[in-house]
C-alpha cells in the first residue's frame, strides 16, 4: 500500500482543503457510532463522482483500502477504517428532482432522509425506509445498509422501492440504470461482470435448495451478506447488479445517486402507548394481531414498537417522559403503535377496530390513540432517541454494543426468553431489548465493560452463542436492518452456509477484485475481526461522559462544514485524554474545536440526552478575569460608548474605501491578527436612538424596557428619524409609557463575558443586573435580544416578570391589527428562540404569519454561526454555518429573526435584508 504516491497524486485531482492527513483530525474522523474505533491514516472529502471515479482509479494503482462515509451513524463499524476515509461533503451531493407528482424521488447521497420526506411532504408521500436515525443520517448511508426502521417492514426498504440508481464500480466504471446509453455502454465496456451475474443467477436457480433457502431468508428482514434475492427476483443482469448494491455498504462500489418509488404518507395518524405488566402479556396481545389480520396487518397497523423495562427506565428521568409513564414494576413493558389513514372517519375506523382487540386484554395503564401533534410527536421522540438515552445510563467505562436480529413473528416471545437467559449466562445486566415486532425485528442494546483480555474472551463466547442460537434454534437474520458491518462478518458463513457464502465471494471478488472496498465488512477471513478494534469511551467530564458518538447532532452544528462537529469534538477529547496526549495537541485542539465552536448550545436539542458541547467547549475555555476585564466589569457605559464610536468609525471607512474594499482588507488582517474584526459589508450604522425614560401620568400603563448592549450599540435596520427604534415606537402605539434603569449603560446580563469564558465576571454581571431591578416595583420587564432574554430566563423568571419582543407583541396581537405588507418572507429562528420551546416557536410562526403572505423557512440553516462576536472575529463560521442561505431565500422580500447580531450574518450572507421582529411588525401596522 503505497499512501504517500497515492497522497501525492490524489492533490492534482482536488483541492488541498478536501485532504486531511492532521493527526488530531483524522481522529476526529475515527469513529462512527458503533462499538469500533479506527484512525485514518488519511481522509478526503468527496464533492462530486469526478472526484470518486478517479480516486477509486487511483486506489487500485496504489493498492489502497477505501471506506466510504456518509453521516456515520453506522451502528456496526461498516464506516470505520485505519486506511483512507472518503467522507461526502456536507456542501454538495444535495441535487434531487422530484418525478411524476412525487411518485419517484431521485436524491444524491448526502441528502439527509428526513430532509427528502419533507420535499415529498406536499405531495403526500415520502421514501419508504424510515430509520430511527432519519433525521441525521444521509441517503448514501440508508441504500448501502439498507436500513428500514419502524414503519417500512420488509416491503417498502431501499431494495424493494429501488427505481434506478447510479453507481460507481471499484474499476471506476459509472453505470446509470435509467439512461439506456449508460447501460449499453457500460454492458460493453464490462461484459466479464454481466456474463459472471448471468452465471451466478444460473447457478442459483438451478439449486432448488439454495433457491428455498434463499427465498425464506429474505421473508423477514434480512442485511447480512449480500441480496442474493437479487438473482431470484430480477431477469436482467443491470438489474440484479443494481440491486446488489442495495445493502452491500461501500464494499461493491459507490452509489452516487438513487431513485425511489415513492409511498404514501397518510395524512391523518394517530399513537397509543400501552404498558402492559410483563412482556409476556405484550407479546400475546402481539400475536393477536398477527393472527388476527395476517397479511393485512400492515395496512391496518403502520408500526408497532416495543420497549421493554430497561428501556423504559431509560426514559423515565427525561422531563419529556414524566407526564407519560406511569410507576413501573420489575417487567413492565409496552408498546408504541402507530396507524395511519387518508381521512378522519378511516382513521377513527382503525382505532376502533385496534382498540377493541386492546381492550380483550390486561393493560396496565394507556396513552389513548392521539393525532395531538406535540404529543405524537413527543412519544416518537422517546423511542427514536432510545440507543442514546440507555446508552448514557451505562456503567463508567463499559462499551455500548447494539445489535438487531429477526425471526418469524411467531417465534418471538420464545426468541425474547432464550436471549433473556444468554444475557443472565454472560452477567451482561443492563440490557434492554426494543425494536419493531411487527415485523419479528428486535433490537438489544448492552453494555459490557470490555477493558481486559478476560472480559473481551467473554464477549467473544457470548456472541459466539447468541449467533448459534439466532440461526440454528430460530432461523434467523443475525442482522435486520442495521447492516452487517465489523460485529456480524464473521458470522456471515454460520448463518447462510457454504455454498452461499462462496457465492458472495464470488460476487466481491467480480466487483472488488483487488479488494481495495471497504475490506473484511460483510465478508471476512479474520473470525476475530467482531473483538478487535474496540472502542474505548473514556470518561473525561460529567457534561459528555453520556456521549455515545451517534453523531444526532451533527446534522444542526453550525461549524460542521467549517471545522469538527459536537461529536468530532468530544471523540477527540477523550482520544486525547485516554493516550494523555491533551498538552501535545492543546494548540490545534484549541484551533479546531474550542475557538470554533459556536457554543449556542443547538446541539443538545438534537441528542436524545441533551448533551450540551457547547457548554464543554465553554468550560474548557474558562479563565480568571485579567484586568481589563475587571475594569470592564465595573465601567460597563465604556465599552457601549467605544463600541459604537468602533461602529461610527468602521462607516466613515466604508464611506472613504468602499464597502467591499474594507470588507475584504479586514479579513485580510483577520487571517493573520484575529484580534482585528471583519468589517462587513452591510455593518448597521451606531445606534441612534435615545433611552430616556416617557413623561409619565397618573393613568398610563408603564413597562420597563431594558435593551441589550447589541441593541444599545448597533441600530435597527430601519434609519429612525425620531430617535426611537421599532420596540419604543410599539410600545407607545400600545399605550405604554417606558422606565429604564437608571444605570441602563452599565447593565449586561452577563453572557458577553461568559462566551468569553468568564464565568465569575458573568456572574459579577448578572448580580448587578439583579440588584438594579431590585429597585424597582416591577409588573413586567422587556428585554429586545433573544439571547439576552434566554439568559435571563434561565437566571431571574422566578423573581420578575421577564418578557421577550414576542411575548409582548403575543399578548397585545389583535390590538396591532396587522396587514399582509410582504408577499414572501424568510424566516430564521435563532437558537436562543429555538431553545425556549416549541411554544414560544409558534409564538413567532403566528405573528410572522400576520405579516406575509408565505413564510420560508430555509432546510438545513438552525443556528447561523454569528454567535456572539464570532460573525466579527471568526467570520468563516457565519459564512459556513449560512452557505445555502442565498439561494433559498431569493424570492423573499425581507427576513426575520430575534438576535440583532444573527441579523447582520443572516443579511450579510442571504443577500436579503434582515430586520426584528419589532422593525417587521412595525412596518405591518
Amino acid at each position: 500500500m503505497d499512501i504517500k504516491s497515492f497522497k501525492h497524486e490524489i492533490k492534482s485531482i482536488i483541492a488541498k482543503s478536501q485532504i486531511i492527513d492532521n493527526q488530531l483530525l483524522c481522529v476526529a474522523f475515527s469513529a462512527d457510532a458503533s462499538l469500533y474505533q479506527m484512525i485514518p491514516k488519511l481522509v478526503v472529502i468527496v464533492e462530486n463522482s469526478k472526484e470518486v471515479q478517479a480516486i477509486l482509479i487511483l486506489a487500485n494503482k496504489y493498492d489502497i483500502k477505501l471506506t466510504f462515509r456518509a453521516a456515520g451513524t453506522s451502528l456496526s463499524g461498516q464506516s470505520v477504517t485505519d486506511s483512507v476515509l472518503l467522507v461526502l461533503s456536507n456542501t454538495s451531493w444535495q441535487n434531487y428532482k422530484i418525478l411524476q407528482q412525487g411518485q419517484q424521488i431521485c436524491l444524491e447521497p448526502g441528502i439527509i432522509g428526513g430532509y427528502a420526506n419533507k420535499l415529498l411532504k406536499p405531495y403526500q408521500k415520502k421514501i419508504g425506509p424510515d430509520p430511527a436515525s432519519i433525521n441525521s443520517c444521509k441517503i448514501g448511508g440508508i441504500a448501502a445498509n439498507n436500513a428500514s426502521g419502524m414503519c417500512c417492514g420488509t416491503v417498502n426498504n431501499s431494495y424493494y422501492t429501488l427505481a434506478d440508481i447510479k453507481l460507481i464500480l471499484a474499476n471506476g466504471s459509472i453505470l446509470d440504470t435509467s439512461d439506456g446509453n449508460s447501460k449499453q455502454e457500460f454492458h460493453k465496456a464490462n461484459l466479464h461482470i454481466i456474463k459472471s451475474i448471468e452465471q451466478i443467477r444460473q447457478q442459483i436457480r438451478q439449486d432448488k435448495v439454495l433457491l428455498d433457502f434463499i427465498k425464506r431468508k429474505f421473508s423477514i428482514k434480512n442485511t447480512s451478506g449480500y441480496s442474493l434475492n437479487a438473482f431470484i427476483d430480477f431477469e436482467e443482469p443491470i438489474d440484479i447488479l443494481a440491486h446488489l448494491l442495495i445493502g452491500s455498504e461501500g464494499t461493491l462500489g459507490f452509489i452516487s445517486e438513487i431513485t425511489y418509488n415513492c409511498i404514501d404518507d397518510k395524512k391523518y395518524k394517530a399513537v397509543s402507548l400501552i404498558f402492559f405488566e410483563n412482556i409476556s402479556q405484550l407479546m400475546e396481545l402481539v400475536l393477536k394481531f398477527h393472527t388476527t389480520f395476517n397479511n393485512n396487518i400492515a395496512q391496518l397497523i403502520d408500526a408497532l414498537e416495543l420497549l421493554d423495562i430497561s428501556s423504559l427506565l431509560s426514559i423515565m428521568n427525561l422531563a419529556l417522559a414524566k407526564p407519560y409513564l406511569p410507576v413501573l414494576n420489575s417487567d413492565t413493558s409496552a408498546i408504541l403503535i402507530e396507524i395511519s389513514a387518508n381521512n378522519s372517519f378511516e382513521l377513527n375506523s382503525k382505532i376502533i377496530e385496534i382498540q377493541n382487540i386492546i381492550n380483550q386484554y390486561k393493560i396496565y395503564h394507556q396513552i389513548l390513540f392521539t393525532s395531538e401533534p406535540q404529543l405524537y410527536n413527543d412519544l416518537w421522540a422517546l423511542r427514536k432517541g432510545l440507543l442514546a438515552t440507555i446508552g448514557a445510563n451505562r456503567l463508567d467505562n463499559s462499551t455500548l454494543i447494539t445489535e438487531d436480529i429477526a425471526v418469524a413473528i411467531e417465534h418471538l416471545p420464545k426468541l425474547i426468553i432464550s436471549l433473556r437467559e444468554l444475557f443472565a449466562k454472560y452477567n451482561y445486566n443492563n440490557v434492554a431489548i426494543f425494536g419493531h415486532i411487527l415485523a419479528g425485528n428486535i433490537h438489544f442494546i448492552f453494555t459490557p465493560l470490555l477493558t481486559d483480555a478476560d472480559a473481551v474472551h467473554k464477549y467473544d463466547l457470548f456472541m459466539h452463542d447468541l449467533t448459534n442460537m439466532v440461526v440454528h434454534e430460530f432461523a434467523g437474520s443475525l442482522k435486520a436492518e442495521h447492516g452487517c458491518g465489523r460485529n456480524i462478518a464473521p458470522f456471515v458463513e454460520l448463518e447462510w452456509g457454504a455454498v452461499a457464502y462462496k457465492i458472495m465471494w464470488q460476487i466481491k471478488e467480480l466487483l472488488d477484485p483487488k479488494h481495495i472496498l471497504n475490506p473484511d465488512v460483510i465478508l471476512t477471513t479474520n473470525l476475530k475481526l467482531h473483538i478487535q478494534n474496540l472502542k474505548k469511551i473514556t470518561l473525561v467530564d460529567s457534561l459528555i461522559d453520556k456521549c455515545i458518538e451517534c453523531g444526532f447532532c451533527e446534522s444542526i452544528c453550525p461549524s460542521k462544514n467549517f471545522t469538527l462537529t459536537p461529536r468530532q469534538r468530544i471523540i477527540v477529547y477523550r482520544h486525547l485524554y485516554q493516550f494523555n496526549s491533551h498538552d501535545k495537541y492543546l494548540s490545534d485542539y484549541r484551533k479546531f474545536a474550542i475557538d470554533s465552536c459556536a457554543t449556542t448550545g443547538m446541539c443538545a436539542t438534537k441528542c436524545p440526552v441533551a448533551i450540551d458541547t457547547g457548554a464543554f467547549m465553554l468550560k474548557l475555555k474558562a479563565k480568571p478575569s485579567n484586568l481589563i476585564v475587571k475594569t470592564l466589569i465595573q465601567n460597563f457605559q465604556w465599552f457601549v460608548k467605544l463600541s459604537k464610536m468602533a461602529i461610527w468609525l468602521a462607516k466613515k471607512a466604508q464611506l472613504i474605501l468602499g464597502r467591499q474594499k474594507l470588507y475584504t482588507l479586514t479579513a485580510s488582517l483577520n487571517k493573520t491578527i484575529p484580534i482585528v474584526p471583519v468589517c462587513l459589508p452591510n455593518l448597521p450604522k451606531p445606534q441612534q436612538a435615545k433611552f430616556v425614560n416617557s413623561n409619565f401620568s397618573n393613568t398610563a400603563k408603564q413597562i420597563m424596557y431594558i435593551p441589550s448592549c447589541n441593541n444599545r450599540i448597533l441600530n435597527d435596520t430601519t434609519d429612525s428619524k425620531d430617535n426611537s427604534n421599532a420596540l419604543q415606537k410599539l410600545i407607545k402605539i400600545l399605550g405604554y409609557e417606558i422606565v429604564y434603569p437608571d444605570c441602563l449603560d452599565k447593565l449586561c446580563c452577563g453572557q458577553l463575558f461568559s462566551s468569553q469564558g468568564y464565568n465569575s465576571a458573568a456572574h459579577e454581571k448578572l448580580e448587578q443586573f439583579e440588584n438594579e431591578l431590585q429597585k424597582y416595583n416591577l409588573s413586567k420587564v422587556i428585554i429586545d435580544n433573544s439571547s439576552c432574554f434566554s439568559t435571563l430566563q434561565l437566571q431571574l423568571a422566578n423573581k420578575y416578570k421577564i418578557i421577550d419582543v414576542v411575548d409582548f407583541i403575543t399578548e397585545h396581537l389583535k390590538q396591532l391589527n396587522l396587514s399582509k405588507k410582504y408577499h414572501k418572507l424568510a424566516l430564521h429562528i435563532d437558537c436562543s428562540s429555538y431553545k425556549l420551546g416549541f411554544k414560544h416557536i409558534e409564538q413567532i410562526n403566528n405573528i410572522v404569519t400576520n405579516c406575509a403572505k408565505e413564510i420560508v423557512i430555509p432546510d438545513d440553516i438552525f443556528c447561523c454561526g454569528f454567535a456572539g462576536n464570532k460573525g466579527f472575529t471568526l467570520s468563516r463560521l457565519n459564512q459556513s454555518a449560512l452557505q445555502g442561505l442565498k439561494k433559498q431565500i431569493k424570492d423573499c422580500e425581507i427576513g426575520v429573526t430575534m438576535n440583532r447580531n444573527c441579523q447582520i450574518g443572516l443579511s450579510n450572507y442571504g443577500a436579503k435584508e434582515y430586520v426584528s421582529l419589532a422593525e417587521l411588525v412595525f412596518n405591518c401596522i
